[in-house]
Formats: structure tokens, sequence, C-alpha cells
């Protein structure tokens, strides 16, 4: 009785909502670029800053520019800055995070639209992306490039050092101990690059013209005045979530849920 045959109708049915689909699909990653490369008003102080500083005004280090001249790169930016967390001076932490919402939009921008829609597609699975990094003597660690979603912001990224390499990295800077001599005046910046010299062993950020993405991460003490390193550390210097009490959140993300009202007036 013709049953299992589909009518031409039909096919051209299915065909046409998989097409549906496939555009809903399109514009809502188009839509979640934009709202993670969307300008939320000035740079805070610190970012503001350090946004202003060159890499060649921030890096004096002969091995790491001869490192990144070997490597053809292009002149890496400042695209964050941010205080050294107690978690993150830990050997053990084996990460940093930045807010994803609006001072975390430089990073967003560094990232082509294919880039940052598998960043986006790879947040589900908490898979990253390989993210070279390299000191200010030029040594190379393979760390990965982590987008998270939550509920609260824009999300959050971090550079998770693979293996051993978050702990070799934070020796050979001396992190641990300047952060007990410095504590919340220690500043690290990350500048980004691309190099077509730069070759992930695995997945990586590929496909554009000018090469992979790599990072530097610097170190340094700051001379912010206490009521601008106050404002930072009120919005945007979040603790990892994993480490994140209920106080915590309250406190970095003030927004209640549809239907519920907080008692709480911020920081």
């Amino acid at each position: 009785m013709g049953q299992g045959t589909s009518s031409p109708g039909n096919y051209d049915g299915y065909r046409q909502r998989a097409i549906d689909e496939e555009l809903a699909a399109e514009r809502g990653k188009a839509l979640w670029r934009d709202q993670l490369r969307k300008p939320g008003g000035k740079d805070l102080p610190l970012l503001e800053t350090y946004r202003q500083v060159t890499f060649h005004e921030a890096c004096s280090s002969d091995a790491l520019l001869s490192q990144l001249s070997a490597l053809d790169a292009s002149t890496p930016t400042c695209v964050y800055a941010k205080h050294v967390t107690k978690h993150e001076a830990k050997l053990t932490n084996g990460r940093f995070s930045v807010d994803a919402d609006s001072p975390g939009r430089h990073i967003a921008e560094i990232f082509t639209d294919r880039e940052l829609d598998n960043l986006i597609i790879d947040c589900y699975n908490s898979k990253g992306r390989e993210m070279p990094v390299f000191d200010r003597d030029g040594r190379r660690y393979d760390f990965e490039f982590v987008y998270f979603e939550n509920k609260w912001s824009n999300g959050v990224y971090r550079l998770v050092g693979s293996g051993e390499e978050y702990k070799r990295f934070m020796v050979d800077n001396n992190v641990v101990r300047d952060f007990g001599e410095l504590g919340s005046k220690m500043i690290m910046q990350m500048f980004a690059f691309r190099s077509p010299k730069l070759l992930p062993k695995g997945k990586g950020f590929h496909g554009h013209p000018d090469g992979a993405v790599g990072m530097v991460i610097l170190f340094s003490e700051t001379n912010q005045p206490d009521e601008d390193r106050d404002q930072d550390n009120c919005l945007y210097e979040v603790p990892d979530d994993d480490f994140m009490t209920i106080n915590e959140m309250l406190e970095h993300y003030p927004v209640a849920p549809e239907g519920y009202t907080l008692g709480y007036a911020g920081c």
C-alpha cells in the first residue's frame, strides 16, 4: 500500500525544514559571536591603561623578541590585563580564567567567525583549542584555550595548562613567590599574535592567512590607584567558577533569575 515511501511533497517539506533549521543555527551563532564581541562601555581602568601600552614598551626581552621574529609573528597586541588571583597563584590550579563579558571582547575580536564558532561549539563538550603561550624569556608552553558558558554572564575564557605545563609556567616565571610579595598589585598581561609557523599539534585555530593564534603572558607590578584597583576587583576580577561561593556569585553576577528578587545591592 505504498508504506515506507515518501511523496515529492513530503521530501520538499523535510528539505525545507532542514534548511530552516540550518539557517536558524547560523543566526544563533552570529548572535552569540556578536554578544561576545559587543562593547559595553569603556574598559575598566586597568584594562584601559594597559591596552594603550605597546608590546615593545611592555617587553624588552631579546629572547622573546627573537623567538617571535623566528616565527614571523605579527606584532602582539594586548587583549586583556588582570590582577592575578590567589587561586591562579597556586601551582595546582592549572588555569587562568578571564570573564567573557564586555572587557573580554578584545579576546573575542582576535578570532575569525569560524574560529569563534568552533570555540562556542566546543564549550558543550568542555574541550578547547590549542593555544601556545610564550613567556618573557621566549619559552613555549602548551596551553588550551577554552570557552565556558554560564547563567550569569557571557561566560568565562580559560587558559588551561596541559599536563604539567601550568606548573612549569608558574615555576619558570616565579609567579607564586612574586604574588606572595605583591598580592593584588601583581598584574598579568595577555598579548595575542598570529604566526604562519606556529603549528598546533592538534586542534588549534587554523585557516587564517596570517597563521595560527598564539599568546604572550607577561607579569608586572601595577601602580594603579587603590580606588581603581578596587573597582576592577569588584566588577570583573571574577574567581574561577569552580571556587566561587554563593556570596561571590552574587557579588560578581548581581542579576536575579526571572521571577526572583535579590536583597543585594552589589559591590
